[in-house]
């Protein structure tokens, strides 16, 4: 089942779906509670649709009309707020003009980022991440898809990469995602990668600023030793000849 927006907000005014509803065998009904979200605010009522998308068993079991279910949210604060008129066709409801007497409910979008960005880890140890939200002050749960780009690691031979999928719950302002590290006994340099948050399950929470996060992994095996040498470059010109001296074999050691 799906829920459709119809002058009321998911999020904002009832819990949004999808939901998955179970009939067994010779079951003749079933029923499916959605959890309205109670506000202090004077407002209109409010309506949201329900409909039936999919079946299981979609050679067994077909959707007939009708499919669609329609509900009416009823205010339950002091005072009253007026609509100019509600149109309604062939049960399908269809939204007018409001005229609101009294202030119309204002909401603050969330934000979810990571705090912090930057991580270290060695290769035998997986790394934590931890994503926050910007407020505690909201009432419905949502989920958030981290993905993750190679910069010089490599997935599946330096990390399990994402997708990767957190939860929150109503009021929860942190959560930990572990990516695991795949140790190996090979003496490497510094390797990095990043996660970076993809999408949210719910409009109003928002993607931050700091959408993406650093993960660098130190090798445990031993000393990498990084060589470079520097040819002759040779510039020639019509006027002029220079000729850049070699340079000798540079070898660095870089310890990680």
């Amino acid at each position: 089942m799906v829920f459709s927006l119809s002058l009321s907000t998911a999020g904002y005014d009832y819990t949004p779906g999808p939901y998955t509803v179970t009939f067994t065998a010779g079951q003749l009904y079933a029923t499916l509670m959605v959890s309205i979200m109670d506000d202090n605010i004077t407002e209109l009522s409010e309506y949201f649709k329900v409909m039936i998308i999919s079946t299981d068993q979609p050679s067994a079991v077909e959707i007939v009309s009708p499919s669609t279910a329609f509900i009416t949210i009823e205010d339950n604060e002091p005072g009253e707020c007026e609509p100019v008129y509600v149109c309604t066709s062939m049960n399908v409801l269809i939204a007018c003009a409001f005229d609101l007497p009294c202030s119309a409910p204002s909401y603050a979008d969330l934000e979810v980022f990571f705090d912090p960005t930057n991580y270290t880890v060695p290769e035998d140890m997986n790394v934590t991440l931890v994503l926050r939200v910007s407020t505690s002050d909201f009432s419905f749960p949502f989920t958030v898809t981290v993905n993750t780009i190679d910069i010089t690691a490599v997935a599946e031979v330096d990390y399990v990469p994402g997708g990767y999928t957190v939860s929150f719950q109503p009021g929860q302002n942190e959560v930990t995602l572990e990516v695991p590290t795949m140790d190996d006994n090979i003496v490497e340099m510094v390797e990095m990668y990043s996660a970076i948050i993809a999408s949210t399950s719910v409009d109003r929470v928002l993607i931050g600023s700091s959408d993406m996060a650093n993960i660098t992994i130190q090798d445990n095996d031993g000393t990498y030793i990084h060589t470079v040498l520097y040819e002759s470059i040779k510039v020639s010109s019509i006027h002029s000849k220079h000729t850049i001296p070699s340079h000798s074999i540079s070898s660095q050691s870089v310890t990680k």
